[in-house]
């Protein structure tokens, strides 16, 4: 199972593979006026499915729309210059899911990404052997 989760919700022990996919590593926090600093317990951190710079910038000053960033997202992610370097990821993420059922997909408060890249992770498809056949999921 996948899901998306903020950066700043607590963890869970069943959270399972723990992704981040965010441009930059989270430093502090600001929640109900208190700062911290998260113990986040990464797996793995997978920038490269994360928005461009400009397209948060974008976004955060209200110049697109949410539905215009989706689909600005989707373009960065799959132009000819990232596509196959998101296409890898993608299946790394599928197979994480498969061979360990539960992962999540974290970002910052607030951020609509995750569940644009959760949805391209379901769609992804992959080859793997299930006693001694190849399937493909």
């Amino acid at each position: 199972m996948i899901s998306v989760k903020s950066i700043a919700d607590p963890i869970n022990k069943l959270d399972g593979r723990r992704i981040l996919i965010t441009r930059y590593h989270p430093r502090n926090l600001e929640t109900g006026g208190k700062i911290y600093l998260p113990s986040l317990d990464i797996t793995v951190w997978i920038k490269e499915l994360s928005p461009s710079h400009e397209l948060i910038q974008k976004r955060k000053s209200k110049q697109i729309t949410k539905n215009q960033f989706k689909e600005l997202f989707k373009q960065e992610l799959m132009s000819e210059l990232n596509k196959e370097k998101t296409e890898s990821c993608l299946r790394t993420i599928k197979s994480m899911e498969f061979y360990d059922d539960n992962v999540v997909l974290l970002t910052f408060p607030l951020d609509i990404h995750g569940s644009i890249v959760k949805q391209m992770v379901l769609d992804t498809k992959i080859q793997v052997v299930i006693d001694g056949n190849v399937a493909s999921i």
